[in-house]
């Protein structure tokens, strides 16, 4: 007997009737579309990886500290002359630090806003659009 045939006979005795050019894509198709998904699902998580991993609060690696109830994430010897980033966590603290980041100067101050507004919020350079 063949491979062939022995995988013919294999896919034949799973449809218990006719076998049409459906039923073998179908069957085909279930077997294979478990590796498929994880497959699509190994792209994505190296793409996200990949993504977390060029933040500048990431390349730059900036000081992390605690200034009354925020954190700060601080590039540079000051909030003043350097690029700053607030909020409730290390991690809402980098994220916005990334947004301070990639902020244009332009002269002006825009506040950055805290997550409960009853704080005065520290001031990074204006973005323009």
């Amino acid at each position: 007997m063949s491979d062939y045939q022995a995988v013919y006979d294999a896919v034949r005795s799973r449809f218990h009737c006719s076998l049409d050019g459906g039923e073998i894509a179908n069957s085909i198709a279930s077997m294979f579309f478990p590796a498929s998904q994880q497959a699509v699902q190994a792209q994505y998580d190296a793409q996200h990886a990949e993504a977390e991993r060029v933040r500048p609060s990431v390349l730059f690696r900036p000081r992390i500290g605690i200034d009354g109830s925020q954190w700060l994430a601080i590039y540079g010897e000051n909030i003043q002359d350097g690029v700053c980033g607030c909020g409730d966590s290390p991690d809402a603290a980098m994220r916005n630090f990334d947004r301070a980041w990639s902020a244009r100067l332009d002269g002006a101050t825009l506040r950055i806003d805290t997550p409960d507004n009853n704080q005065a919020p520290a001031d990074i350079p204006r973005r323009t659009s």
